[in-house]
């Protein structure tokens, strides 16, 4: 019998795929859930540490992969990025997996007739948000998505297949004229600095884009946000509005433009909505 201690090395059996992506798998009668993996395959894993009687391990190797359904990943940030959980595996073994986890939550009283699958496996999403950081070698504002389970890290990505090339393109502007930012980025726990986060919404019908700024409201000089407003909005045309919400916590206010997205709905249908539901 091997001792389960942090740090523990475990052969286990992917018995089930689970919301969030995890793998589920049993040894000793204890749980395991294991990122990064396919139903049915035999890895090795550490456990890390446990919560609620669930054992959370981490990846060290495939022994027997399920080749059926894995496929070639195509971003470099897969495995450390927070934003990717089945990107590993097959569009088809995705769906199977969402489709299981919605009849296990009706307890399998529903039954499914047929999936509406999406013709876009990539460039769908129409919504993100990135979050500023103090970089501490450089001193320089970074801004990035979160490393999987680390949220007070920032990571900087150089790629993302998730998001529409126009509302990465005004991410990667944004980053570059923050960069070198006189103003931090914002600390919760503090209550200092001024960068917290950036949220996107772009409209994949009309391609409208709005932006959201959270930021330390108790900064009043904005002059460099005005700035960046403004350079955004003269160089993406798509942008309808920009707002700020204060940070930690506040109502949000429209700065520039205007607070609404049109999105069509299939051929005949238009929604018009306000950017609180963001």
């Amino acid at each position: 019998m091997n001792k389960i201690i942090p740090g523990s090395e475990h052969t286990l059996r992917i018995e089930k795929m689970v919301y969030g992506g995890h793998g589920l798998a049993y040894d000793e009668n204890k749980t395991f859930l294991v990122p990064h993996v396919a139903l049915n395959e035999l890895v090795k894993a550490n456990f890390k540490y446990r919560k609620k009687g669930i054992r959370w391990a981490e990846l060290k190797e495939i022994i027997e992969p399920n080749l059926q359904a894995r496929t070639e990943v195509l971003c470099q940030h897969v495995g450390v990025c927070g934003g990717c959980a089945y990107q590993h595996l097959s569009y088809e073994s995705q769906i199977q997996i969402k489709e299981n986890i919605l009849k296990e939550i009706y307890d399998y009283k529903i039954e499914l007739e047929k999936s509406l699958i999406s013709p876009q496996q990539f460039n769908y999403r129409n919504k993100c948000e990135l979050t500023f950081g103090n970089n501490r070698e450089t001193g320089l504002l970074e801004l990035g998505f979160h490393p999987a389970g680390k949220f007070f890290e920032i990571l900087d990505v150089q790629e993302c297949h998730l998001l529409p090339s126009l509302t990465w393109n005004i991410l990667q502007e944004i980053k570059s004229l923050t960069a070198h930012s006189s103003l931090k980025a914002y600390e919760d726990l503090k209550d200092q600095g001024f960068w917290s986060t950036v949220t996107i919404r772009q409209s994949s019908s009309s391609n409208e884009v709005l932006i959201i700024f959270k930021v330390n409201d108790k900064q009043e000089d904005k002059t460099e946000l005005i700035k960046l407003s403004e350079q955004l909005l003269n160089k993406f045309p798509e942008v309808k509005g920009i707002l700020l919400r204060p940070a930690p916590r506040g109502d949000l206010k429209l700065s520039f433009g205007r607070d609404t997205l049109s999105q069509k709905l299939g051929s005949d249908f238009e929604l018009v909505y306000l950017v609180v539901i963001l």
